[in-house]
């Protein structure tokens, strides 16, 4: 599934201390990434509270104040696709940060259980066209893990989400602009998991799933044998 960059931005699982020490930007973000092209995009992150915050990225300079929590939200108006590798710099309380290397374009979150999560290098071995894109190097696919954001190469390759590497492989390919693609995939989760609120509360044949289900669940004692 896809969400659009704002969403992404909010995963509550990527906050920061109450009080920042130092000038600091999510970890969402980061030098090599890619930014969501045709729409307003918030940069989030923290600095010393109360403490005036700048940002220039693309002929574009943007400036706000942090909170008394030292958190800060700056927003970027819409930006055209670009192949173009340009840098961020970010100016708060005296201190300067800046990323470097960032591209325009498309950025895809790829979500949901095992069958997201499994990885490139597994599945290769026994996919030869997996196999050969895989072996590429692509500066214009950016790949999110746990160390931050890269291009695409062998190494990076064969770590990521098979299932999502090879979507954003081709559609970096048809649609001739940068990709971004980032993974959250739980194996094992249950699949109510992954259904967005809206849809539930939408669908009457998910309720009625869901009741039937209910009226022969015993909760303690599936929760006693997990």
């Amino acid at each position: 599934m896809k969400f659009k960059l704002p969403a992404l931005l909010s995963l509550t699982l990527l906050a920061f201390s109450s009080v920042a020490e130092a000038l600091e930007v999510d970890r969402i973000y980061g030098s090599n990434m890619v930014l969501q092209k045709g729409m307003k995009l918030p940069i989030r992150g923290k600095a010393a509270p109360d403490s005036e915050v700048s940002l220039t990225f693309a002929g574009q300079t943007v400036a706000g104040k942090a909170s008394g929590e030292g958190n800060w939200t700056l927003h970027l108006q819409s930006l055209k696709a670009s192949k173009e590798n340009r840098d961020m710099e970010i100016k708060g309380d005296g201190k300067t940060l800046t990323l470097k290397n960032i591209l325009v374009g498309e950025v895809w979150l790829g979500s949901g259980q095992s069958n997201m999560a499994g990885k490139v290098g597994g599945y290769a071995k026994n996919d030869p066209t997996l196999a050969e894109i895989a072996g590429k190097t692509n500066l214009l696919l950016r790949l999110r893990d746990n160390s931050g954001w890269h291009s695409s190469s062998p190494t990076k390759n064969n770590g990521h989400s098979a299932i999502l590497f090879a979507f954003g492989e081709r559609l970096q390919r048809e649609l001739d602009v940068p990709v971004g693609l980032y993974f959250g995939a739980v194996g094992g989760t249950p699949s109510g998991y992954w259904i967005p609120k809206e849809t539930y509360d939408s669908s009457e044949k998910i309720k009625g799933v869901v009741a039937e289900f209910a009226k022969n669940y015993d909760h303690r004692g599936a929760m006693k044998a997990y």
